[in-house]
């Protein structure tokens, strides 16, 4: 079975390379991420210079299996696989503000901009482009979502109606 990695429009390059997990090396100087559970692939990431392995089950989803996106304007990497998303502060070197999810599915920064709308399957949060989680409600699929002046509203059958409030907006 072959990874599928999908990296967003980026102001810096980066290099992807995906082996079994067997097979990676780590030194001191590497960023290493591992999923909960088996790890039998890993995704090696080369983001400007910085190296980081993320170590996941290759298991069949229908999505993306590792979703890659630069935040230039706080040098955060943004990382959402199968199990797990986080944001790795590419200057410190450091794995910040990791979320375990049921399955994670996107970023997107188009639905309020200054800030990440991260999605998954049982889960919906916003983060703030340093990656703090600033809000966060439940959802369960399938499951619509609205965007609305105070918000994301989001309609499934099992839940009903959920909604996850704009960070930005009144208090």
């Amino acid at each position: 079975m072959s990874l599928r990695v999908l990296i967003e429009p980026s102001a810096i390059p980066i290099v992807v390379e995906v082996i079994p997990s067997a097979a990676h090396a780590t030194d001191p100087g590497v960023v290493e991420i591992r999923e909960a559970g088996v790890s039998d692939h890993a995704v090696h990431l080369d983001v400007g210079g910085l190296h980081i392995w993320y170590l996941l089950e290759a298991i069949p989803t229908g999505l993306v299996d590792l979703t890659v996106m630069y935040v230039e304007e706080t040098a955060r990497l943004f990382l959402g696989g199968h199990r797990l998303s986080c944001v790795v502060d590419v200057a410190r070197r450091v794995v910040e503000h990791r979320f375990e999810h049921c399955l994670f599915w996107s970023f997107d920064r188009d639905t309020r901009p200054g800030f990440v709308l991260e999605a998954g399957e049982l889960d919906c949060l916003f983060r703030g482009l340093d990656g703090r989680v600033l809000g966060q409600t439940s959802v369960d699929p399938p499951w619509d979502c609205h965007v609305e002046t105070a918000g994301v509203r989001f309609e499934s059958m099992m839940l009903g109606t959920t909604f996850l409030a704009f960070p930005d907006g009144p208090a």
